[in-house]
C-alpha cells in the first residue's frame, strides 16, 4: 500500500481538493465511506471542522491529510475501507478527533481528520511518518494485503544501488519510479517480490508449500522443469483485482534474490532444521522436485503437471578414471 502524510493548516482547501481530484483524474465521483462528522460537502465539513478547531486555536497546522493507494490485484470494499481507516486513526492517536474518509476509485482513499480531539486536545504528530509506516504495515497483515515499498523510498534505494550499495532488491528503473509517482501505483515487480517474501515466509520449505502460498496471495507461478525433473527457473505473474492474470515475469527480472536458484536457497532454509535435515524426518528435503508435504507435484507453464509416485527417478551410479584392465 502506497501512502503520504501531509499536515496542513487549512480544511476548507485540502476537502475541495479531495472532492474535485476524483473528477480531474476521471475517477469514479468522490463518495464518503466513513466518517464520525454529519456533513456531506466541503463547506459543511470545514464548518464542523472549524468547530473543533476553536477548541485549541493555538494550534496552527491543525491538518491530517493521509491518501492510501493500494495497487493492482488488490480490493477492499467501501465497509472494509471505512474499518480500516478506523483502525489506522485509533492506533495513529486520532480515536477521539473528528475524521472522514473520502473514496476516488476502487483502490484509493484520502483521510482527512484533525489533530484537535473533541476534548480540545493536540493529537501529536511526532514521529508521524514512521509510526504511519508502522500502522499501516500492521493493517496489511490483518486485513491480507501485501506489503511494498512507496515510490519515495523506492527512489533513494535506487540511488542507493547506484552509488553500488543495496544488492537483492527489486530492480525498478528511473522510468518506473517516475511512472509509481505519477500513478501512484506499484510496479508489478515490487508487488510480486513482497507477496513472494511473504509465500516463502508462510511456506514449509517445500515448493508445493510455496506453490500454494504464492495461489493464496493471487500469484500464479510457472516452473520450467528440466529433463532430469529439477525446477530450472521460474516465472510469476500477478492477478489484478477483477482476476485476470497480469503478464509473467521471470524471478530474475524481479530482482537478484528472485532468481530460482536463490529462492531454492531460501526455502531450504526455511524448511531445514541446524543439521540441515527437514523438521521431523531423517531425510533431506528439495525444493526444486517438491519434496515434503504437499507431494512431488511438477507444474509446467503449459498448465499440465506430472506426479512421482515413487518419490523421484533412479540414477545408476557413475564410475570415473581409467577402467580395470586384466
Amino acid at each position: 500500500m502506497i501512502q503520504k502524510i501531509i499536515t496542513g493548516r487549512g480544511f476548507r482547501g485540502v476537502l475541495e481538493y479531495v472532492f474535485q481530484k476524483s473528477a480531474e483524474l476521471k475517477h469514479a465521483e468522490a463518495r464518503i465511506v466513513g466518517s464520525n462528522m454529519a456533513g456531506a460537502t466541503p463547506r459543511d465539513l470545514a464548518r464542523e471542522f472549524g468547530a473543533v478547531r476553536r477548541l485549541n486555536p493555538a494550534l496552527t497546522r491543525a491538518v491530517h491529510h493521509c491518501p492510501l493507494s493500494l495497487p493492482a490485484g488488490e480490493r477492499l470494499d467501501d465497509a472494509q475501507w471505512a474499518a480500516f481507516a478506523r483502525d489506522y486513526l485509533e492506533r495513529m492517536g486520532f480515536g477521539n478527533a473528528p475524521y472522514v474518509v473520502v473514496k476516488h476509485a476502487e483502490n484509493h482513499v484520502h483521510i482527512v481528520a484533525a489533530r484537535i480531539g473533541f476534548d480540545g486536545k493536540t493529537v501529536s504528530d511526532a514521529n508521524d511518518r514512521p509510526r504511519s509506516n508502522r500502522v499501516v504495515h500492521e493493517l496489511e497483515r490483518e486485513y491480507g494485503l501485501s506489503h511494498a515499498i512507496d515510490p519515495a523510498r523506492m527512489r533513494r534505494e535506487r540511488g542507493q544501488r547506484d552509488g553500488g550499495a543495496g544488492v537483492g532488491r527489486p530492480r525498478v528503473s528511473r522510468a518506473e519510479v517516475g511512472l509509481a509517482e505519477r500513478t501512484n501505483e506499484i510496479p508489478p515487480k515490487m508487488l510480486l517480490a513482497a507477496r513472494i517474501d511473504e509465500a516463502i515466509a508462510r511456506s514449509d520449505g517445500t515448493r508445493a508449500g510455496f506453490d500454494r502460498g504464492l495461489r493464496a496471495l493471487g500469484v500464479e507461478a510457472h516452473w520450467n522443469i528440466a529433463s532430469t525433473g529439477r525446477v530450472s527457473g521460474a516465472s510469476f505473474a500477478l492477478a489484478n483485482y477483477q482476476g485476470a492474470m497480469q503478464a509473467a515475469l521471470k524471478g530474475s527480472q524481479i530482482g537478484k534474490d528472485y532468481s530460482w536458484m536463490r529462492l531454492g536457497c531460501r526455502l531450504e532454509e526455511r524448511g531445514h532444521g541446524e543439521d540441515g535435515r527437514a523438521a521431523g524426518t531423517s531425510e533431506r528435503r528439495d525444493p526444486a522436485r517438491g519434496d515434503g508435504p504437499g507431494g512431488g507435484e511438477t507444474r509446467h507453464a503449459g498448465g499440465g503437471e506430472t506426479r512421482h509416485a515413487g518419490g523421484g527417478e533412479t540414477r545408476r551410479p557413475r564410475t570415473r578414471g581409467r577402467r580395470a584392465t586384466t
